[in-house]
């Protein structure tokens, strides 16, 4: 007899039919739930929106934001690089070596 009666309470808290409660709730509380997430949805599809047109106010039809890390292409700055040997017979003294590299 436990089994059945555990059953029976299983059964009536997904659908109690004696007080149409579906999950513990009335069809007017799952309207309301429903709803609320009806237009909180709507609400972040209404941002997202709004913030897209926004970011497409920005872009240029005939320019592309980023062209490369250079804003000019021709316009470029190479470090030179400076190869020394040093041998026995032929050590710069430090200042001489400085002035090199500074010119």
């Amino acid at each position: 007899m436990a089994l059945n009666e555990n059953a029976s309470s299983w059964k009536d808290s997904i659908y109690n039919p004696r007080t149409g409660e579906l999950l513990g709730r009335t069809a007017s509380s799952w309207a309301l739930i429903l709803l609320f997430y009806l237009v909180f949805y709507c609400f972040l599809a209404g941002m997202f929106a709004l913030t897209m047109w926004v970011m497409l106010l920005t872009l240029d039809d005939y320019v592309p934001r980023y062209r490369d890390r250079v804003p000019s292409p021709g316009e470029t700055d190479e470090k030179l690089c400076v190869i020394m040997t040093l041998t026995q017979s032929r050590i710069l003294p430090i200042k001489q070596f400085l002035n090199i590299l500074h010119h």
